[in-house]
């Protein structure tokens, strides 16, 4: 039974790493943003895109203002702020890839009545602000670091963005007369979506 015991602890550092390399404990592709609308009227029929961004089909909201939107594919891709220079800032941004491109998708639309509203995660309590963002980048990239501008403006990067579609969370908090503020990486989950 000694024996036996062994074996197991033996076999199971080479079961994990066989794990990883086949990618197992990796999430899968993000391909939906699935959220959940609250509003205090009537709840819209449908959810879509932003005009400025790719047309997909929206999607239907239930009765209880659930809805998976599907997330465009072959999107049109910029340089991401972060790789801008900015004379008004200074510090170190450091980007595993900088041949990397992206675009974002920060609001939606709704429809339900006459005219359409824009939906957002944006939530403030308390001097804070917080709201998320889907971001599609064309290669695997991290960003890390900080700048401070001129404007009072400091930001901070925790990112690991996977190729493909990724969700950041963006925080802000104002100290004194600085803005500080954070983007990071976070797990994709169901969110909440209210109007702008």
């Amino acid at each position: 039974m000694k024996n036996a015991s062994w074996l197991v602890l033996l076999g199971l550092p080479l079961l994990l790493a066989a794990c990883r390399s086949f990618g197992l404990d990796e999430q899968p592709a993000l391909t939906h943003i699935a959220g959940r609308v609250v509003t205090t009227g009537p709840l819209p029929r449908f959810v879509g895109l932003d005009e400025d961004a790719p047309i997909v089909e929206p999607a239907s909201v239930d009765a209880d203002g659930r809805f998976s939107l599907p997330l465009p594919r072959g999107v049109a891709t910029h340089r991401p702020e972060w790789l801008v220079p900015d004379p008004e800032c200074e510090g170190d941004v450091h980007v595993g890839n900088p041949g990397v491109r992206s675009v974002e998708i920060a609001a939606l639309r709704a429809w339900g009545g006459d005219v359409p509203t824009t939906l957002s995660t944006r939530r403030v309590t308390w001097g804070t602000s917080e709201e998320y963002v889907y971001v599609f980048v064309t290669n695997d990239t991290t960003v890390r670091g900080g700048k401070s501008c001129a404007d009072g403006t400091r930001v901070e990067y925790a990112l690991d963005l996977r190729s493909g579609w990724n969700v950041e969370r963006s925080t802000y908090r104002l100290v004194g007369t600085t803005l500080l503020a954070r983007q990071e990486s976070v797990t994709p989950s169901r969110l909440t979506w209210s109007i702008r």
